[in-house]
């Protein structure tokens, strides 16, 4: 009885796709332009000749003993940039919102099975062809045969068939800089022989940090984006808001929903349902101008009241309140938002209290 095909699992299988990112990435034209800026430095995509492609990467490997192995792999996002029908490259993009110590190897794996498609599907075609052939003889009718080399017949891959090249970027939004790993080598012991392995170079688009040059060379449509990421967390925020309204005055509502899905921001989903533009966009600026208020007005209250607040918090913790219910409490008092509340409740709960010094 013949074996049953094997089961490949690879790291990785089955994690869910973060669709909002994947939507803003599918988008030819961003693909094009970030592939364009962060990999080739040069204008060689045309998002015209760009095409989807399946996302599902699947292939079955040969094993010497007759039987097979199938691995499956999913791209957040790929496509295939063509010429006159052919296919000229396969191109991925990978979103991380958090650093893989494996990505190097996630790429290798994602790009090795695509190209073992590729080299299964070449024999399957050589093989039907030669099919094709031996049927037409039984039939008696005449039909010319490409002469194989042993070789060509051992492989099943002819010597002038040829694979399309794979490249895979991976797009990072963390906020600690990525510094490690970037390519396949950095997974490796360190010995006499690393060297000599087999090694690859991640292409990897760290957002938060990319030089202000490089930035610079973006569009009116990845600019802001990537300015909104880099500035987010920062103390000038709010001000490089103000000073860059044209950029942010009517953002595309696919934009913003990436926005969203990177930064978890309630202020984001606030300003797409309340500051539409005519154009079907959203205006930041706006909604940043109100958010900048009240985070002014916010940041004043906590100056005045700061002995308020210390107090507030000693009285429900010595009356019973839990961490979670003191934070609701302090939101409500002094109108902070759940992490500023969460922050100042935190900075004081472990503080000593009258009764748990012993003192009245």
């Amino acid at each position: 009885m013949a074996k049953k095909p094997a089961k490949g699992k690879i790291p990785g299988q089955g994690q869910p796709i973060d669709a909002q990112m994947d939507l803003f990435w599918r988008d030819n034209r961003n693909f094009a332009e970030v592939f364009n800026k962060a990999v080739f430095n040069g204008q060689l995509i045309n998002p015209n000749e760009l095409e989807d492609v399946n996302l599902a990467e699947t292939t079955i490997l040969r094993l010497k003993d007759g039987t097979t192995t199938t691995l499956k792999q999913t791209r957040d996002v790929v496509k295939s940039l063509t010429s006159g029908g052919a296919w000229l490259v396969i191109l991925g993009i990978e979103n991380q919102t958090r650093i893989n110590y494996l990505q190097p190897f996630r790429v290798w794996e994602l790009n090795f099975i695509n190209v073992a498609r590729q080299v299964e599907e070449i024999r399957k075609k050589h093989e039907a062809e030669r099919k094709a052939v031996r049927e037409a003889r039984e039939k008696g009718e005449k039909i010319e045969e490409r002469e194989l080399s042993a070789e060509e017949i051992l492989s099943g891959f002819y010597r002038d068939d040829k694979l399309t090249p794979v490249i895979t970027l991976v797009i990072y939004y963390g906020e600690e800089e990525w510094e490690y790993p970037k390519k396949l080598s950095d997974l490796f012991k360190e010995t006499p022989f690393t060297g000599f392995a087999d090694d690859m170079p991640m292409y990897l688009l760290d957002v938060r940090h990319m030089p202000k040059e490089k930035l610079d060379t973006y569009s009116p449509v990845l600019k802001p984006f990537f300015e909104f990421l880099i500035h987010e967390n920062s103390d000038d925020f709010v001000e490089f808001i103000r000073e860059n309204k044209e950029r942010f005055n009517n953002l595309p509502e696919q934009t913003i929903d990436a926005l969203i899905e990177i930064t978890h921001s309630k202020q984001l989903e606030q300003f797409k349902k309340e500051y539409r533009t005519p154009e079907g966009g959203v205006n930041v600026c706006y909604g940043i101008e109100a958010y900048g208020r009240r985070r002014e007005m916010a940041g004043e209250i906590k100056g005045e009241i700061k002995g308020e607040i210390t107090g507030a918090v000693r009285t429900y913790k010595e009356v019973g309140f839990s961490f979670a219910n003191t934070v609701k409490k302090i939101m409500t008092m002094f109108k902070l938002d759940e992490k500023e509340a969460e922050k100042a409740v935190k900075e004081r709960w472990d503080e000593p209290t009258e009764n748990s010094s012993g003192e009245k």
